[in-house]
């Protein structure tokens, strides 16, 4: 059964990890704008999107890589630094595309992305998320 649960882990934490930063960029969308409604700028202003993308796109990008670590049964760190980096190539290709298109409050979106994800590789590293434990004698 304990099989079972780790190859379950294993095949669910890519999927898991799309669903829960698609979950948390939604909401943070959702918060921002009702927020918004009721401070001292239009949120339909150029500040008030500005905000919004910046702080959902660095929430999906965090989002992404921590969701999908902490679904992972072991190698937490690897798993994290490979989903950054996927990330990152990710939000690159859609940079390139929003450009393309001339989707600039996508590329300003996705710039956050990349720094949501780098964010928690970089917490990682430092040891803050995912630490490794100690060897027992």
């Amino acid at each position: 059964m304990e099989a079972a649960k780790r190859i379950g882990r294993w095949l669910l934490f890519l999927p898991g990890a799309l669903v829960a930063s698609i979950l948390a960029g939604g909401l943070v969308k959702l918060f921002c704008r009702y927020t918004d409604m009721f401070g001292a700028f239009d949120p339909d202003t150029w500040f008030g999107r500005a905000t919004t993308e910046a702080t959902s796109g660095a929430v999906i990008g965090a989002a992404f890589v921590y969701a999908g670590a902490a679904i992972a049964p072991t190698h937490r760190q690897r798993v994290c630094f490979g989903l950054a980096a996927l990330g990152l190539v990710i939000t690159g290709a859609g940079l390139l595309a929003n450009l393309v298109v001339s989707n600039y409050w996508g590329v300003w979106q996705g710039v956050f992305i990349g720094f949501g994800a780098a964010a928690v590789a970089y917490s990682t590293h430092e040891g803050e998320l995912f630490p490794i434990p100690p060897r027992q004698p």
